[in-house]
């Protein structure tokens, strides 16, 4: 079939082209064009938000995850997560500016948003939850789980499990263990191989200091 008069101004009209077996479409007074365009994304690379990067085992979804990556084994799903990577590798991170400023830091694993996004250098560390481990820049071996765990300290060695754990253990609190929603002092205190069991009281069950 052949294609009819182009619209008129201010009209639009679209017919089906069995040469090309397509709807083609005409606006304004304008040319006729296909009404669906090919070309879509056939991989991830063809997405604007999203990079997978075969050679070094690499996948990042979400606007601005992924940075220039160019270690190997990293997965980051949300806005901004691992923005700034370079050579840090075998890392997860899952949710909005998870791990946002880690460069070279290894074997960290996070879910949740803004957990570990000051995190530079960092390895081994576990942020499970929302705003966990978010002060740590340079600091490894920390385990948060729960909203908010261990959100103030730049130690090492700690161990948080619960709803604002070790929230109030700030500065270089090192090798500490917090138990229970809130577990840990209720006041920024800097701390080092305590153990807390408690559940949102400012005086614990438990408390042990080596």
């Amino acid at each position: 079939m052949a294609a009819p008069a182009v619209s008129a101004a201010g009209q639009g009209r679209i017919y089906f082209d069995s040469t090309s077996n397509k709807f083609r479409v005409s606006e304004n007074g304008g040319a006729y064009a296909d009404l669906v365009s090919g070309g879509g994304a056939t991989n991830i690379d063809g997405l604007t938000d999203a990079v997978a990067n075969a050679g070094l085992n690499n996948l990042f979804l979400g606007s601005l995850a992924g940075g220039s990556a160019t270690g190997a084994n990293n997965t980051g799903v949300g806005y901004q997560s691992m923005e700034n990577l370079t050579t840090g590798m075998n890392n997860v991170a899952v949710g909005r500016e998870t791990m946002a400023s880690t460069t070279t830091g290894n074997f960290n694993t996070v879910v949740g948003m803004f957990s570990l996004s000051a995190n530079q250098i960092g390895s081994f560390n576990t942020a499970i939850g929302d705003g966990v481990l978010t002060s740590t820049v340079n600091s490894s071996y920390n385990t948060g789980v729960g909203r908010s765990a261990l959100s103030q300290t730049t130690g090492e060695y700690n161990t948080a499990i619960g709803y604002q754990a070790g929230r109030n253990a700030n500065g270089v609190s090192t090798s500490n263990i917090f138990i229970g929603a809130e577990a840990g002092p209720s006041a920024n205190t800097t701390l080092t191989e305590t153990l807390w069991i408690n559940n949102t009281s400012a005086s614990p069950l438990i408390f042990a200091a080596l």
